[in-house]
């Protein structure tokens, strides 16, 4: 039997009506054509319903980035979402927005692949987005910092109209029909915002040679990102003075050091050479950071 492709495109709320209108001057089909006919329409309709069944069901696998750290200066994050459809035959586009200013249409933050046209401002097209969280409206400050929702919207573009609501189908004369173009999904995930911290190389030996058992003071500033001020503020959290040994590879930790009003500061007794640093693990909040190593050398 001899074969021909029909395609039909179908927008996701667009409903489908096929008529036959014969005029009244046609003439009726020869006799070994008839045979040649597609089937019956109803075929066509119940197979395409099939195949958006059996269609490509797109889902969402990964959101990056977890986590995104900033400071008083503008920062730009770039966002990535995977599907298990992310192949060259599925032109996946994607969209990830934060919370919606109250009453409005209008994310804190958007970002998308495609060229965005419903009633929300985002930043496309290359998933790109620009946090200032100095200033920003009814979101602004140190409010912002914590866990975060995104939501994440993907969809595949089969016919590149950057538009979700596409579904196309290729159906033999026989009527049986392929869903070509299908699948989306939304997921609601979460990432970090965290205040940037920092030492900008505060951290001093009180020495840099000193007797084996003779006393070490080592010092110095955290400070923290202020979303409200737009500053770096002197910050005082517990942090770990680590060290690592002549010829060793890694930093170990040797002293836990609680909060303090002033100076970050501990004094210990020296017993062989090698660097010493201060680390702050970072929290839910506030970015991890490490100082600046400071090499003693411990003589006998």
């Amino acid at each position: 039997m001899q074969t021909r492709s029909l395609r039909i495109m179908l927008g996701a709320a667009t409903a489908l009506t096929i008529g036959l209108i014969t005029p009244a001057t046609a003439q009726a089909a020869p006799a070994e054509q008839t045979s040649r006919s597609p089937k019956p329409l109803e075929k066509i309709a119940k197979s395409m319903n099939k195949a958006v069944a059996d269609g490509d069901d797109c889902s969402i696998t990964d959101v990056a980035p977890t986590a995104v750290t900033a400071g008083v200066k503008p920062v730009t994050v770039q966002f990535d979402v995977a599907t298990d459809c992310d192949d060259s035959e599925h032109a996946m586009k994607w969209a990830v927005t934060g919370e919606l200013y109250r009453g409005s249409h209008v994310g804190w933050f958007g970002a998308c692949t495609y060229k965005y046209t419903g009633p929300a401002s985002l930043t496309c097209p290359d998933g790109s987005t620009t946090f200032d969280l100095v200033g920003t409206e009814q979101f602004r400050g140190n409010q912002m910092a914590g866990t975060q929702n995104a939501y994440v919207y993907a969809f595949d573009d089969a016919n590149g109209n950057d538009r979700d609501d596409d579904t196309s189908f290729d159906c033999d004369d026989d009527g049986n029909c392929t869903s070509t173009s299908s699948g989306r999904d939304n997921v609601t995930t979460g990432f970090a915002l965290l205040r940037e911290t920092g030492w900008n190389s505060t951290f001093k030996a009180s020495g840099a040679t000193v007797e084996q058992g003779g006393e070490l003071t080592l010092t110095g500033d955290l400070s923290r990102a202020d979303w409200d001020t737009g500053t770096f503020e002197t910050y005082r959290p517990t942090v770990k003075l680590q060290f690592k040994a002549k010829n060793e590879t890694r930093f170990r930790t040797v002293r836990t050091i609680a909060p303090g009003q002033d100076q970050i500061s501990v004094t210990i007794n020296a017993k062989r050479s090698g660097s010493f640093r201060f680390s702050y693990p970072g929290d839910d909040k506030s970015s991890p950071s490490t100082s600046n190593s400071a090499k003693v050398t411990v003589t006998r």
